[in-house]
């Protein structure tokens, strides 16, 4: 719908059933903001940000309010000016969502269940470095290779963990420093889920 074109501005609002359209903004350009107000009443309000809807889409801010839902490649290299990533109310991150797309802050909502393979990876290894990664105790699983290369200073798995398996490179090249405490409900950690980082021991909580 929005395809090609050179540059959204101002604040844009989108209705229901409007963003769930595939590729709807890819490859647009450039917007100076995007909202999903949390405001609206939940009938109202949009649930999901369909696949590849602002895949390389250039975003000075976004803020997403309700939406519960991202599905894969929605933000594929793009471009967040602010690099900073709030989503308080997202159930679900698709596969490759976020993938190559800088950030210097993630934080995710007490809601958030599952994140998808390659959700967070990074292709280049030279990329703006996470202070602090909170995974919830909400999160049951995250797929394959998610923060691959996504530099990461502290990775820290928070109480009452749901997580039950490590998957194959999900935290590979990140270069962890801090020591990492693994939650006790993990039973399986896969093959190079933790390789080429810095921290030289971990421990598996009581």
């Amino acid at each position: 719908a929005f395809s090609n074109i050179k540059t959204l501005n101002g604040i844009v609002k989108i209705g229901k059933n409007n963003y769930n359209v595939e590729r709807l903004f890819e490859n647009s350009g450039s917007s100076s903001g995007i909202r999903f107000p949390s405001n609206v009443s939940s009938d109202a309000a949009p649930n999901k940000i369909g696949h590849s809807t602002f895949k390389s889409v250039n975003l000075l801010s976004f803020e997403f309010g309700v939406v519960a839902n991202i599905d894969d490649n929605a933000f594929e290299s793009a471009t967040f000016i602010e690099k900073s990533l709030l989503l308080p109310e997202i159930k679900t991150i698709g596969n490759a969502s976020f993938k190559n797309v800088e950030f210097d802050n993630i934080q995710f909502g007490t809601k958030l269940t599952t994140i998808g393979k390659d959700a967070f990876k990074m292709d280049d290894s030279k990329n703006s470095v996470l202070r602090l990664l909170n995974i919830p105790s909400s999160v049951t699983s995250i797929g394959e290779s998610a923060f691959e290369n996504r530099k990461i200073s502290e990775l820290s798995f928070l109480s009452e963990s749901k997580l039950n398996s490590i998957s194959k490179s999900v935290f590979a090249g990140c270069g962890i420093t801090d020591p990492v405490v693994i939650p006790s409900t993990v039973k399986t950690i896969d093959a190079s889920a933790f390789a080429n980082n810095g921290f030289s021991s971990g421990t598996l909580s009581s």
